[in-house]
């Protein structure tokens, strides 16, 4: 076992602790032959941050030899001034000792706590390594190494550090998961170096033990850096934690963590050091094109077997964001001399979809399993163990492996596979037995046809501006890893569901590959396992195609575009420029889209560019499609061809040339087909594979009395009961649960950015936080995830480092702001909803944002049993934060779009779209199995196939099944109900709620000042309740009075013109109020009050006829 073993206080993973400092730890003593070096100390424990110098004046002391070979020897310590003995020795575990006469004692202190080196209660040992004691080794990082014969029984720690560090390095760090024992024997581990805590300072390496005795232990240059390392835009190029494999005898393989984003290797190969053949030195870094979260850690293991004739690679890893999506990965050999290997399949881990932390695996049981040991949050780690085929694909072909086949009476299991290797064909040579089991073979027949021709892009290098000069003449082998099958080029196209609204935005989805093409930062993360965001394709402005090609970037964020160099006739990506809408540049924008033709197409389409492609000016959705780039001739392949997009990342391998076509002879597809017929085990053997049948009874299903259980996605017509029953029944409904939608992207002031379909690999479990008092603020942790809410970006919301909060109450309501406390320049930021994302984000002031979003959060706290009133069942709404309990952290949102109001939830995963999920009550569909029979009954039912047993039992009213249904508040004027506590499973009321009285009436607030009054709108005043949401309208003037008011003030002003004289300004009032009675005018009185014109004329009309009809105004001439 090795592990790292630093002194009190220090650690590369900081979190208030101090990073090592550089060096050994170790002094030389003696000269020349005799020289070696020894682990000094000091009795100064404020010198321990100095490293140890030859001059002897900090550290005065170093450990000596051992005195035994045995547990139970001790070293003396020496000094350094005559190397004489001090009156201190250690022993193998560096517990300190001091002489008491002729013998040693042990020294003891206080232990250590967070309130001090010394503060604790209990006595401890003294160690060089704690803090206080009387010596004290340098605070750097040491690694250690000690063996077990059972696991059980540990060996004393031999530190490495005088073989493995250098007088610069600070930190050595052992990686997370296994070592390796090669087949020469050798012990290797890998390792990285960390110079300052960050992942940019991390470099990977490896240690190896080697024959040499005397000098047992060796340690590796760095892993290089990765061949664009200095180029403009590219990816980070540090390298860290890893696990090993060995491909062949002198060539080691270490998978590493690092910032490309993708699962990369680098190979150690033997004898590459001139002066030393033994030594192990790494080739440049190689991308394998399977996009990963850079954080995270992964795990491999050489599989014993071959799977399809190849070697094959297992790596586990999360393929989500964040650490998300646990899956494991198939990496199967190829045929070249860097024995490179290239992605086969993938299985997902169940119950990995929240959190997929570290990982470690294992081949067990002679290649037919894989054990896999991982973190799944909330500090836990779990064990899983999986069969190989399973992990493979259950159409790969392994032989001499053993496949457990588990079987309910009647159930069938079947797979589908090809023989590699005529050795193997040898059909089946070893029956099951019949009353247990029955099978069907189906040989298959080996077939040949003519498919395009898919040649592999170089090595990216210098001269690829032609077809000879970018692509290998040499057409792959065809085999599964060979990517010679065009449709696994393919694209299904469509358009999603939420994107009502959106022109050219699709999701575009590699079937083959089980990878969407979404672009989310450069080419090594064109492609991703999850859909991060949509795609728009569609024809820009600048474009300089002949309007038959297609434009292709990201439809959110950067909204990167998919480009085509064409100096070196591969895959790009960046972001907006018009260099890349020019005629004369190497990058170009311009792709055709060839569609997939159905089959009655084939022999009607005359234009087919590739065989059983056409090229299209629209996108149809749901249509397959390639994304090609066409390109003139030259050498041999002088009649030009299509370079299309292959769904891996990485410019080279995301390219592929089709260009004429070849024959292949697909190999026969052999077909197992397993019925289970009784119950019992029995084997069978087809084409040297065992399989062990294990066939089981019917399932069994126990119902409490009126119980009714739910099966969800289940039609009732693959349903059946036993004749007579009388004991259950079935029916049609649906369930509503509890979901979380994927923010999938970006949207502004509407949920279109969110999937319709639930996300059913995480629950509410996964976005709970748990908030703990810290002083006056508050830590908000994730135990799943094991993080803090931290906030120090609006893509880094949350980090392993705790950082204090402030939850400050929204002045009248039970909201609250969240805002970070810290003393740095990140101090004071806030957790903020953004409208115009939809997604939580992070602002450091409200100036400029309080009308774009939300600064307030309902917090909802878990409880122990469900309400009919909680917002999300199981959680409720609560204005006072007890600290110690579970909340969630979510957004009240109204829907404007759909008149709905939903909450969002906040998730413990980086990322803004990652950190946003929606919830929602969702219904699922299925059938309803409900117990009317009495307790004791028996009888059969058929769900989907499958017969189950079913018994009535006594119901125990399990407490973690139990829920408060029909709770009323009390109203003004109504009573109120507590609520009645009742069993969940069989719906008995085990404790009946009470009435509580009304409130009393109403407590009035006073009228507010009434509102003006118009034509239209009466003049009111209004009043609230205090201790309730009524509120009370009433009408202080209606708008007719309004009307009738205004009207005849303007008719008194006319009256009252009759006994003047009239000059020009004397018409004014007049004109005004014919103007509001003309029945003609819009909005005018008459045309709401219906007054009569004709009686208006008869008040108020001073003007005589004939003044009224002359041509010409007699007082203009006054």
């Amino acid at each position: 076992m090795f592990a790292n073993a630093n002194p009190t206080g220090i650690s590369a993973v900081e979190n208030g602790f101090t990073f090592p400092g550089a060096g050994r730890g170790y002094i030389t003593v003696g000269e020349g032959e005799s020289a070696s070096l020894r682990l000094a100390l000091t009795d100064t424990f404020e010198k321990a941050a100095t490293a140890p110098t030859e001059d002897g004046t900090t550290y005065a002391y170093y450990v000596g030899d051992w005195n035994g070979e045995g547990e139970d020897a001790l070293a003396p310590v020496l000094k350094r001034a005559d190397n004489s003995e001090s009156d201190y020795a250690v022993d193998r575990w560096y517990n300190l000792y001091k002489k008491n006469n002729d013998s040693y004692v042990a020294i003891t202190q206080k232990q250590a706590t967070e309130e001090g080196i010394t503060a604790g209660t209990k006595d401890v040992q003294q160690n060089v390594f704690y803090a206080g004691s009387e010596l004290h080794v340098y605070n750097t990082g040491y690694i250690v190494y000690m063996t077990s014969e059972d696991g059980k029984n540990w060996s004393a720690p031999e530190i490495l550090n005088p073989y493995v560090k250098t007088e610069d390095d600070t930190a050595i760090l052992v990686s997370e998961g296994s070592s390796l024992v090669t087949s020469a024997g050798r012990i290797v581990v890998p390792v990285y170096r960390s110079t300052d805590g960050t992942d940019a300072g991390k470099k990977a390496s490896i240690i190896w033990r080697c024959t040499e005795a005397d000098h047992p232990w060796h340690r590796s240059d760095d892993v290089p850096n990765f061949s664009d390392f200095g180029a403009e835009g590219a990816a980070p190029s540090w390298s860290g934690q890893g696990e090993i494999v060995e491909i062949s005898d002198g060539r080691l393989r270490l998978f590493f963590k690092n910032g490309r984003g993708l699962i990369c290797y680098a190979d150690a190969n033997r004898g590459g050091v001139e002066d030393n053949p033994d030594f192990f030195k790494f080739s440049t870094p190689v991308e394998t094109g399977v996009a990963v979260t850079s954080d995270a850690g992964l795990s491999a293991v050489e599989y014993s077997k071959t799977v399809n004739g190849r070697h094959a690679v297992l790596v586990s890893a999360p393929a989500g964001s964040g650490l998300t999506n646990g899956r494991i990965y198939t990496f199967l050999g190829n045929d070249d001399a860097d024995k490179s290997v290239t992605r086969a399949s993938f299985f997902d881990i169940p119950g990995a979809g929240s959190i997929f932390g570290n990982s470690c695996m294992a081949g067990l049981d002679n290649g037919n399993k894989i054990g896999l040991l991982w973190e799944n949050g909330n500090g836990t780690v779990r064990y899983d163990c999986f069969g190989i085929a399973d992990i493979v694909g259950n159409n790969a072909f392994i032989p001499e492996i053993t496949i457990d086949v588990d079987l309910y009476k009647g159930e069938t299991w079947t797979r589908e596979y090809t023989v590699t290797g005529n050795e193997y064909l040898t059909g089946v040579t070893t029956e099951p037995n019949s009353s247990i089991a029955s099978y069907e073979f189906d040989r298959g027949t080996a077939t040949k046809e003519t498919v395009p021709a898919l040649y592999s892009h170089k090595t990216i290098g210098s001269n690829q501006n032609t077809l000879e000069g970018a692509f290998d003449s040499n057409l792959p082998e065809i085999n599964l890893t060979s990517g010679w099958d065009i449709s696994k080029a393919e694209f299904r196209i469509k358009r999603p569901s939420n994107a009502e609204g959106f022109e050219n935005v699709y999701s575009v989805y590699s079937e083959g590959a089980k990878q969407y093409l979404t672009n989310v930062r450069d080419v090594n993360a064109i492609y991703t396992a999850t859909m991060r965001n949509t795609i728009k394709i569609y024809h820009d402005s600048r474009s300089v195609g002949d309007g038959t090609t297609f434009n292709i970037r990201a439809a959110t964020g950067n909204q990167r575009f998919v480009l085509f160099n064409k100096s070196n006739l591969a895959v790009d990506a960046a972001g907006d420029s018009d260099n890349w809408f020019t005629t004369d540049g190497n990058i170009n924008a311009e792709f055709t889209f060839l569609q997939k033709l159905h089959a009655e197409e084939m022999d009607t389409v005359e234009d087919q560019p590739i065989p059983g492609y056409k090229k299209v000016e629209e996108i149809t959705s749901g249509e397959l499609y390639l994304i090609a780039f066409p390109m003139t001739g030259s050498g041999t392949f002088e009649d030009g061809g299509w370079i299309i997009l292959y769904p891996q990342n990485g410019k080279a391998a995301g390219t592929k040339l089709v260009y004429g076509n070849r024959e292949v002879e697909r190999a026969a597809t052999k077909t197992l087909t397993i019925t289970a017929v009784g119950e019992g085990e029995t084997s069978m053997v087809a084409n040297s594979i065992t399989y062990q049948i294990h066939s089981f009874g019917n399932r069994e299903i126990s119902l409490a009395e009126g119980e009714r259980r739910f099966f969800g996605q289940i039609d009732l017509t693959d349903c059946d009961l036993s004749s007579g029953n009388t004991v259950v029944s079935l029916e049609e409904g649906e369930e509503y649960r509890n979901a979380l939608f994927n923010c999938e992207s970006t949207s502004n002031n509407n949920l279109n950015g969110y999937s319709p379909t639930p996300n059913w690999d995480i629950n509410m479990t996964a976005a709970e936080f748990q908030i703990q008092e810290e002083g006056e603020h508050y830590l908000i942790h994730s135990e799943v995830s094991n993080n803090y809410l931290v906030n120090s970006n609006a893509d880094t919301y949350f980090g392993n480092t705790p950082v204090t909060q402030s939850l400050t109450k929204v002045e009248g309501s039970d909201s609250f702001e969240i805002r970070r406390v810290s003393n740095d320049n990140l101090n004071n930021r806030y957790v903020y909803f953004y409208y115009q994302r939809m997604a939580f984000d992070a602002v450091t002031d409200k100036a400029g944002f309080e009308d774009k979003g939300d600064f307030g959060f309902e917090l909802l706290e878990k409880q122990p049993i469900k309400k009919n009133t909680d917002p999300i069942p199981g959680y409720e709404r609560v204005g006072t934060i007890t600290p110690g309990k579970t909340y969630l952290i979510t957004e009240y949102y109204h829907d404007a779009q759909n008149d709905e109001d939903v909450i969002i939830v906040l998730y413990p995963n980086n990322g803004i779209q990652s950190q946003s999920k929606l919830y929602r009550s969702y219904p699922m569909e299925g059938v309803y199995l409900t117990a009317i029979g009495k307790v004791g009954d028996t009888t059969t039912v058929t769900i989907s196939g499958r017969e189950y047993d079913v018994t009535i039992v006594d119901c125990t009213h399990p407490e973690d099944q139990r829920e408060m249904v029909r709770i009323k508040k009390p109203t003004c004027e109504e009573k109120g109900y507590t609520g009645d506590l009742i069993c969940s499973v069989c719906g008995h009321v085990i404790t009946e709620g009470e009435e509580e009285a009304d409130l009393g009436g109403h407590l009035w607030s006073e009228w507010s000042e009434p509102t003006e009054a118009t034509f239209e709108n009466d003049s009111v005043r209004t009043r609230s309740c205090s201790r309730g949401d009524k509120t009370e309208t009433e009408i202080v003037k209606t708008s007719a009075q309004f009307v009738s008011e205004t009207l005849a003030a303007l008719i008194g002003e006319a009256e009252a013109l009759n006994e003047e004289d009239y000059v020009a300004y004397s018409f004014a009032p007049l004109k005004a109020a014919l103007q509001i009675s003309n029945p003609s005018t819009p909005g005018s009185i008459r045309s709401r009050i219906n007054i009569s014109n004709s009686s208006l004329r008869a008040r108020s009309n001073p003007i005589s006829p004939e003044f009224s009809t002359s041509t010409s105004n007699p007082l203009n001439s006054r």
